[in-house]
């Protein structure tokens, strides 16, 4: 990924913030309790025969790794240990990138105003603009 005048780093953690976004729905999805969504009795009615599926030996199928978005994960953790304010914009983010929905609800959700939503956001970004900001630095000196 090389930068010019029309990427930013702006939009560099923004990227990077989706593809974390796409990795925890993801392993959201795949972290269900495991019921299934019809009963045995009921597929047996409907489909007149029953074949279990084949399960992960664990019962639960291992996800792969994303070191990129892992790496975002563990940044917003340690922006929520630093203070209350880093605290309330790491739930801001996962409000923002992980929950659907109307863009009003997600300020309730929060228990914050809408104002005070946009403004924990940039608070966010910017606090993780800097960390990752540094490790480009890194990579393209």
């Amino acid at each position: 990924m090389l930068f010019n005048e029309s990427f930013t780093v702006e939009d560099y953690v923004e990227e990077r913030l989706q593809q974390w976004a796409k990795w925890c729905k993801a392993k959201i999805s795949d972290q269900k309790l495991d019921y299934p969504s019809q009963t045995i009795i009921y597929r047996m009615m409907k489909e007149g025969y029953f074949i279990p599926k084949k399960r992960h030996k664990n019962g639960i199928k291992p996800m792969e790794p994303n070191i990129a978005a892992e790496e975002v994960e563990i940044l917003i953790n340690r922006m929520a240990k630093e203070s209350l304010t880093y605290q309330k914009s790491a739930m801001v983010i996962r409000a923002h990138y992980l929950h659907a929905g109307k863009k009003g609800g997600k300020p309730k959700a929060v228990g914050v105003k809408a104002t005070t939503f946009r403004e924990l956001l940039i608070i966010g970004r910017s606090w993780l603009t800097a960390r990752l900001s540094m490790k480009i630095d890194l990579l393209y000196k």
